[in-house]
């Protein structure tokens, strides 16, 4: 018997099995393989304020703007930190709600690519009582994503692109730039962000760009990390008075330090312990 006669055609037959399968595959990929861009993280845009321990005296989580007028904001270094990140926090929360809450919404749907190569995520949202109707576009340019965020309001607006920014394929680094309202469409902030999937970790700066406004360049800047001693910071920089405040504390055991050259007379760190209360430098 001949082997080798009968070895051929199963040879040939495999290739041909062989080659029939890549071209499925390639098929396959080419129709399917295609995935739109990972969205850039939530804490790209949103501002961890909850990170940042309470007053003894809110009662929420994040210190609320009325808290903050309430209580005596130099009854305690604490005090001042937290009032200071109190006043950020409510410009935030109130002026941003929409952007905010238009992003978040994007992780609850699929994009639907274009002839163009956009990505577009297409969704309602109910802020409020209102219903807006938005539109994620999302394009990749080389190793970057460049994103615009579009938001329609019945009887007032239609495609107000209300954020614009760019961020890296692999989620690491971006920007936005928000602008201020569909009445008012001027550049209000840009936030430039960085983060870490694998710690959790990161900084988001948002930096004031009001055109030609008397706190343009003004910022808050907030970091975490895996330091032992304070594993996160805000920076706060008032432009029009030319002043830096500066607080660092630990996520877990909520003990920080706050320093204020304008408000202390001095660069000393001024401390408090777990229980929100001064003390000296540990």
């Amino acid at each position: 018997m001949n082997i080798t006669a009968i070895q051929k055609p199963r040879t040939i037959w495999a290739l041909l099995l062989t080659i029939s399968l890549f071209i499925t595959g390639c098929s396959e990929d080419d129709s399917t393989g295609i995935n739109p861009p990972d969205l850039p993280p939530m804490a790209s845009l949103l501002m961890d304020f909850d990170a940042f321990p309470a007053h003894p005296d809110a009662q929420t989580a994040n210190i609320a703007v009325q808290t903050a007028q309430a209580i005596n904001c130099d009854a305690s270094y604490f005090s001042y930190a937290a009032c200071n990140v109190a006043t950020w926090n409510f410009l935030i929360t109130v002026g941003l709600a929409i952007p905010v809450a238009s992003f978040a919404e994007s992780f609850n749907h699929t994009a639907v690519l274009q002839n163009d190569g956009t990505w577009i995520w297409s969704y309602d949202v109910i802020i409020g009582l209102t219903r807006y109707s938005v539109e994620l576009h999302g394009k990749i340019v080389d190793a970057n994503v460049n994103w615009n965020m579009y938001i329609s309001k019945a009887g007032e607006y239609t495609d107000f692109n209300w954020y614009s920014g760019t961020s890296h394929l692999s989620g690491s680094h971006g920007t936005w730039t928000l602008m201020n309202t569909p009445s008012n469409p001027t550049p209000l902030l840009q936030i430039d962000w960085n983060y870490d999937k694998l710690t959790d970790t990161g900084d988001l700066k948002y930096t004031n760009v009001v055109p030609d406004g008397p706190e343009n360049g003004g910022y808050i800047y907030y970091g975490s990390n895996n330091a032992v001693d304070y594993d996160a910071f805000y920076d706060i920089y008032n432009k029009g008075a030319d002043d830096l405040i500066e607080i660092e504390w630990n996520r877990s055991l909520f003990n920080g330090r706050v320093r204020n050259l304008n408000h202390f007379g001095n660069l000393d760190w001024h401390y408090w312990d777990s229980n929100l209360q001064d003390s000296v430098a540990p």
